[in-house]
């Protein structure tokens, strides 16, 4: 009966666990629904904004095997006035083009997002860099990585306008700029840089 007992709070517990983590699912893809739905602009916490991103991703990311850590400034949500439906349709461009190009036919792989403040100059800004181990990038494809329809992977569905997307957000919405670093088999880095505050009217 002992041993019977231990075993009923022991599925307990697993169930519970997986009801938790159900909800925060459920609540992530809510939260990150709620907001593709609207360009309005808001004040939030930028960590919680990549954080809704990461975990509604995470079906796809626990069927490639990536595991993704996000690193942000302890105690610090970094407080941001901006548009997080545009933020969070790039972080999903990067983590999809992960999945798709840097992991690809690999067996599990890793992805580092890392938030900071930039401390140069007058107004305050953020850094949001998206660390891939992966395959990397080619010096031929660098160059215009973030150009329409360039892309690697054509026979695999790939439009090369996702990057693209992405760079007209982060610049022409935003207010920021958006840059790639990366050498084959050594992996990518995809750096934003932009404003704390963003203007609210959008540019045209």
């Amino acid at each position: 009966s002992t041993q019977r007992l231990c075993k009923c709070r022991t599925a307990s517990d697993l169930l519970t666990k997986n009801l938790a983590r159900a909800q925060h699912l459920i609540r992530s893809f809510k939260q990150l629904s709620s907001s593709q739905l609207s360009d309005q602009w808001q004040e939030c916490g930028l960590a919680g904004v990549v954080d809704d991103c990461v975990t509604s991703m995470i079906p796809v990311l626990r069927k490639s095997a990536i595991k993704v850590e996000v690193h942000t400034p302890e105690g610090s949500e970094l407080q941001w006035g901006g548009f997080p439906s545009h933020l969070s349709q790039v972080v999903i461009n990067f983590i999809q083009n992960t999945v798709r190009y840097a992991y690809a036919g690999v067996e599990e792989g890793n992805i580092d997002i890392r938030l900071s403040e930039l401390e140069d100059g007058e107004d305050k800004a953020y850094r949001v860099e998206f660390q891939d181990y992966g395959k990397g990038v080619s010096s031929e494809v660098l160059d215009s990585v973030f150009e329409p329809f360039v892309t690697t992977g054509r026979n695999k569905g790939g439009t090369g306008l996702g990057l693209a997307i992405s760079h007209n957000i982060v610049t022409n919405l935003l207010h920021g700029k958006l840059s790639c670093v990366s050498e084959p088999d050594k992996g990518a880095t995809f750096i934003m840089e932009f404003p704390a505050v963003v203007p609210q009217k959008q540019a045209s």
